[in-house]
Order: structure tokens, then sequence, then C-alpha cells
């Protein structure tokens, strides 16, 4: 089994309640009350939802990466600043029509 050596950074987050609970970070700087949204057979309360997290966290590191390669290039598109992400939820059965 491979073992990482040098971990740059751990992020810890834990839910309680699933999807009509909260979420919060270990360092407290993540605290979010979460929904089911209507799509999912909720009630599309006021909290957020895990897609939406995945989604916008997603976004940000893909940023990052553009970022980071525009550097290592020396690419004028550093100046990348936003990127909206899509994350769909599909039925298994049209995941499997796809192939």
């Amino acid at each position: 089994m491979n073992v990482l050596q040098n971990v740059a950074y751990t992020a810890k987050a834990t839910a309680t309640g699933g999807r009509e609970g909260v979420a919060k970070s270990d360092d407290g700087r993540l605290d979010v009350n979460l929904s089911t949204p209507k799509g999912l057979g909720g009630d599309d309360g006021q909290g957020t939802n895990p897609e939406q997290l995945f989604a916008a966290g997603y976004a940000a590191c893909f940023i990052g990466a553009l970022k980071f390669v525009a550097g290592s290039e020396k690419s004028h598109y550093q100046a990348i600043h936003t990127l909206t992400q899509r994350y769909l939820l599909v039925p298994l059965t049209a995941v499997l029509e796809l192939r």
C-alpha cells in the first residue's frame, strides 16, 4: 500500500443529521444548515445542500488549477476569477443508457 509522505493540507468537516442537518468544519469557518432540494424530494428549505457545496468547492479548485498552469506557462489567463460549476444528479438508468 502506498503511504502519502507529505500532506500539504487536510480539510476536516462533520455533517450531523444528514440532508436536514448541519455541516461544520473543525476550524469553525464553515457552519451551514443543510436542506434537501425539491428535486430530490425535500422541502427546499433555507439551508444549502451537499451538491451546492461540492459544486462551489470544485469550481474554486478548478480555478486554482487553471491559474497554476497559466502561471507556469506565463500565460495571460492568470486573470481567471469566476467559474460556474454545475453538479447534476441523474437516475442511474440515464447513466447506463449513455454507454
